[in-house]
């Protein structure tokens, strides 16, 4: 018995004199297929052990310890090694990559560390709302996206409202999805409350349920006290516009009004009398400075006629320059002002006739 014991101590110590690490030969890489966070007692898990180089042997270690290895012939750097989750709430995997060389064993070093999770259920959902905040109001929509961990033969996610035992909605989805998008349709305000989801799946065989995922909350807003962005938006741009149509009537007025200014011709007769001719109205006057003769009732002005107010102290000084021509028709009515606002004592009122550049 002490004679075997001291022949294994030898090979061991042989096997640990002709084994060295090489910086030559990359370390590899572990992955884990799925690739669920979370995975239950007796699921059935592949590890992937990716070697950088080509080698002759594949190490797999648990628990920091060797559990197992594979050998490969040289042109292979893959190797699958399927575990089974124990009992324990975690365990730990790493591989590393090996290579003989003059008769020794060159190692990789060990490759990045895998945790597998073991729990007794599937991972809790994760659970997300559009719009974020959760205000809406009615006729509006809510969109809750749910994601869990589903196994290959499917499962079902559910969606609860306020802590209900029965969902309001469920759907179902394959092994190759993950997620599912629940859509509200908020009627009134019995559609608020707060909304959290759960999912069950077959896991060997079983039906195992998660447990309930965080919660979001969905805020009903009356329409009257609700005020959408859009809806300020389109406010603005009203107001925006509005200003754009005023400034520019007032450019447009203005340029008429300068158009008019520039377009007046004045005539000047042999009394002194000078009428200023527009497109609207004509004005009849002598000497600015000192008379103003002003249109009694402008709206009554047809075919080039105009009524306007003489001075006739002005006019009495060009005695005959305004007498009316043979066949005019046009008399001098005198009428009496008892007080006459320009300091005048003789004010008449005449009926001008003006064709052309000639007063008669």
């Amino acid at each position: 018995m002490i004679l075997a014991s001291n022949i294994l101590g030898i090979i061991y110590l042989h096997t640990m004199v002709g084994q060295y690490t090489d910086d030559r030969l990359p370390k590899p890489t572990l992955t884990h297929i799925p690739a669920f966070r979370v995975f239950l007692p007796g699921e059935s898990i592949t590890l992937n052990c990716s070697c950088k180089a080509p080698t002759m042997r594949i190490h797999y270690n648990r628990n920091g310890h060797n559990c197992h290895y594979k050998d490969t012939d040289a042109k292979q750097s893959e190797k699958y090694h399927k575990v089974t989750a124990g009992r324990e709430n975690m365990e730990t995997y790493s591989c590393e990559c090996l290579l003989s060389e003059n008769g020794q064993w060159v190692y990789s070093g060990h490759s990045n560390q895998v945790h597998l999770n073991i729990q007794d259920h599937p991972i809790a959902p994760s659970i997300s709302m559009d719009p974020f905040d959760g205000v809406v109001s009615v006729g509006q929509k809510v969109k809750i996206t749910c994601q869990g961990e589903i196994r290959a033969k499917g499962g079902t996610f559910y969606l609860h409202r306020n802590k209900t035992e029965a969902p309001v909605l469920s759907r179902n989805t394959s092994g190759t999805e993950q997620t599912v998008i629940f859509t509200i349709d908020i009627g009134n305000s019995q559609t608020a409350g707060n909304y959290r989801c759960e999912y069950q799946t077959e896991i060997e065989g079983r039906m195992a349920v998660s447990p309930f995922s965080n919660e979001v909350k969905i805020i009903f807003r009356e329409s009257s006290t609700y005020f959408p962005l859009y809806a300020k938006l389109g406010c603005a741009a009203v107001i925006l516009l509005l200003l754009l149509v005023t400034v520019t009537c007032f450019l447009i007025a203005k340029r008429r009004k300068a158009s008019c200014q520039n377009t007046e011709s004045p005539v000047t007769f042999a009394s002194g009398a000078v009428i200023q001719k527009n497109d609207s109205n004509m004005c009849l006057s002598s000497e600015p400075e000192r008379n103003k003769l002003n249109s009694e009732e402008p709206g009554m002005v047809q075919e080039g006629i105009t009524y306007a107010t003489l001075n006739m102290e002005i006019l009495s000084h060009n005695k005959g320059s305004l007498v009316p021509a043979a066949g005019s028709n046009l008399p001098f009515q005198k009428k009496q002002i008892g007080a006459p606002q320009s300091g005048y004592q003789d004010i008449t009122y005449a009926c001008v006739n003006v064709s052309g550049d000639r007063l008669q």
